[in-house]
């Protein structure tokens, strides 16, 4: 009777065939617990493949809004910002992006970041936009020689 219940299922109600065969409730209930833990790991799997694929795609996009930086000089860096201000980047990694960046040019020297830190970031490329336009000729063109592309700035002889 023990052989027959596992291969045909019960005879009888489920209660009546726990009490005749203790091992199938103790199988069944570890069969259905183990099912909800696949599947539970299985979700979890695919939100965290989601979650590491948000983050691959945000950190390429700010590796592309870096490297847009690069190419630009304090008289430029206003269109950087408008361009990446739009997208997902947090405001904050451009802002990080920006001051790391302004301590390559003489022009920005005089604009401290702890003196800007409670202005909005508008107001920081009004002052570098500023900045950039009073300085001198001579230090314009040494900052235009900085940028990786001079192929743009080259004069006409």
């Amino acid at each position: 009777m023990k052989a027959v219940a596992h291969v045909a299922g019960y005879p009888c109600r489920c209660r009546t065939a726990w009490r005749l065969f203790p091992e199938t409730k103790f199988q069944t209930s570890e069969r259905r617990r183990r099912q909800n833990e696949l599947s539970a790991e299985k979700y979890t799997r695919q939100r965290r493949k989601e979650a590491c694929q948000r983050e691959s795609a945000y950190q390429a996009l700010a590796g592309q809004a870096e490297i847009d930086l690069a190419f630009h000089t304090p008289e430029t860096v206003s269109s950087w910002s408008a361009r990446w201000s739009g997208t997902e980047l947090r405001q904050y990694d451009l802002e990080d992006m920006f001051w790391r960046w302004s301590e390559r040019f003489p022009s920005l020297e005089p604009m401290e970041r702890w003196m800007m830190a409670n202005q909005p970031f508008w107001s920081v490329m009004v002052e570098s936009d500023a900045l950039a336009k009073e300085s001198p000729e001579s230090v314009r063109q040494l900052e235009r020689w900085m940028v990786p592309n001079k192929l743009m700035h080259q004069e006409a002889s």
